[in-house]
């Protein structure tokens, strides 16, 4: 049977707490119907079952990234652009020796 990710997680949701809270005979024969259900291996399976759900994320428009202070003005750019430029378009590190002086 080929279930989508949703369905996956609407079994494994409702496979969660009779799993956890069954011996430990129940749990092979749980654990066996569950693999057989959703193609999922043994192993990764009986983890899915013991683990914990994450709680859902809140998503929302308003939370904003915080972002680093500017170091350079817009001149200052305008200007390391130029000498860029001139020096071959060099990475940083060469970069840096002819900016020191």
């Amino acid at each position: 049977m080929a279930f989508t990710m949703k369905e996956r997680k609407a079994i494994t949701r409702e496979t969660r707490d009779e799993y956890k809270h069954a011996s430990e005979g129940d749990k092979k024969a749980i654990l066996d119907g569950f693999i057989h259900l959703t193609g999922y291996n043994r192993s990764y399976a009986a983890y899915v079952l013991r683990k914990d759900p994450k709680p859902a994320r809140k998503r929302s428009s308003a939370i904003r990234r915080k972002t680093k202070p500017r170091v350079y003005t817009p001149d200052i750019i305008d200007l390391l652009r130029k000498v860029w430029a001139v020096c071959g378009y060099c990475c940083g590190k060469c970069l840096s020796p002819s900016l020191s002086k």
